[in-house]
């Protein structure tokens, strides 16, 4: 929503210290409930998170995936204040507090760790001291070309996020805002920005998820809070087995994530086209025709898909299953194409409901795309296995 910029930006004048500003902040601050604070420092700590340089060793590496993690399990319980987060925060807390002292790491490597581990420690421990102390270490490792005007900009940013929570409910609605207001950020802010987001690109290592992440909440577009939710549950044995193994289980979460999105988008489809019919695989089967072939050709699409959403049920997957699956909803795709060039002129009292709609010409011929990007997600997934 609009903000009147005029009235964002109090009492931050060129003149001002921003140390002297930031005691007003964290005043402000601490008047926060929990909730609060702890959003505040996750957006605090997204922002100096672009003083992370390229990881130049393994505990490199390892301090900053704990730096995406800590920060990642803040927002985590802020969506779910449970004391399941509230444990999953303190793991992270520990792990990035303990990365800080892990040999061969680059110059201010610990001083980038420090405002990220601190906001899971105000997850899960103190809101008041977490929140804070996250405000001072972002403070501390904003030092760019332009130090005094990068660190104003962190303070006037907390400010805008103040003012903007003011019209929001829930604290995590505040992620629905552009962490940035390009207007003001200078250009040592916006070039660190930008090489923070090459680095995860460019690195070798596997940081498309983080990077992905970073940018949804750089656009006030966070990803999809269920996906999130599944990826701040992964096991702490395997966060603590490093970058790659936390990477490899992170793409099979999204994998079976986006599978399972498209998969209920194609249902969807496939409800609209069929009135009141209760998705793929429910008590009702497609719908009986006189012609017996037609029935049978285009039947096979309905098991596959019933046999896939068993499989990603699972919690163990049968990767020889599910290539047999994939190769059954192919084979469907294909006849289901072959069908409706030659039934392409069946008048619609006699089409089956799901696949023909009004007009008598077949919905897999000219909607497609949603079973095949089933198909597309589940190879997908097949990969990652």
């Amino acid at each position: 929503m609009a903000q009147d910029k005029n009235n964002l930006f109090v009492g931050l004048g060129e003149e001002v210290d921003p140390i002297q500003s930031y005691e007003a902040a964290k005043t402000s601050l601490s008047k926060h409930p929990q909730p609060w604070q702890v959003a505040h420092a996750v957006r605090l700590a997204l922002r100096s998170m672009i003083s992370h340089g390229p990881p130049i060793s393994q505990n490199d590496a390892r301090c900053l995936l704990y730096s995406f993690r800590a920060v990642h399990s803040g927002f985590a319980w802020i969506n779910e204040q449970t004391l399941k987060f509230e444990k999953i925060a303190r793991e992270a807390y520990r792990a990035a507090d303990i990365s800080t002292n892990l040999p061969d790491l680059s110059e201010d490597r610990a001083l980038s760790v420090y405002p990220c581990g601190n906001v899971a420690w105000a997850a899960g421990n103190d809101a008041k001291h977490g929140s804070s102390r996250t405000f001072e270490e972002a403070l501390a490792v904003y030092s760019f070309e332009n130090k005094h005007a990068d660190r104003r900009y962190l303070v006037e940013s907390y400010f805008f996020d103040n003012t903007s929570s003011q019209v929001f409910d829930e604290a995590s609605s505040i992620f629905f805002v552009e962490l940035n207001d390009p207007s003001t950020l200078s250009e040592s802010v916006i070039r660190a920005e930008n090489s923070f987001v090459n680095m995860l690109t460019n690195d070798g290592r596997d940081w498309s998820f983080w990077r992905e992440w970073y940018q949804s909440f750089l656009k006030g577009k966070p990803l999809d809070w269920e996906l999130q939710r599944r990826v701040a549950l992964v096991d702490n044995a395997i966060w603590e087995a490093g970058p790659q193994a936390t990477a490899e289980e992170i793409e099979k979460i999204c994998a079976k994530y986006r599978l399972e999105t498209r998969i209920e988008e194609l249902e969807a489809e496939l409800r609209d086209a069929n009135g009141d019919r209760h998705g793929i695989g429910g008590n009702m089967p497609p719908e009986m025709l006189d012609d017996a072939s037609i029935r049978q050709e285009l039947i096979i699409v309905w098991q596959p898909l019933e046999d896939l959403k068993q499989e990603i049920a699972n919690e163990a997957h049968d990767a020889t299953r599910l290539r047999k699956i994939i190769d059954a909803l192919v084979t469907a795709l294909k006849q289901g194409f072959a069908w409706c060039l030659k039934k392409g002129n069946l008048i619609v009292d006699t089409a089956i409901k799901w696949a023909i709609p009004a007009g008598g010409t077949g919905y897999l011929t000219l909607n497609p795309d949603k079973l095949e990007a089933v198909i597309e997600a589940a190879k997908r997934l097949l990969n990652a296995l």
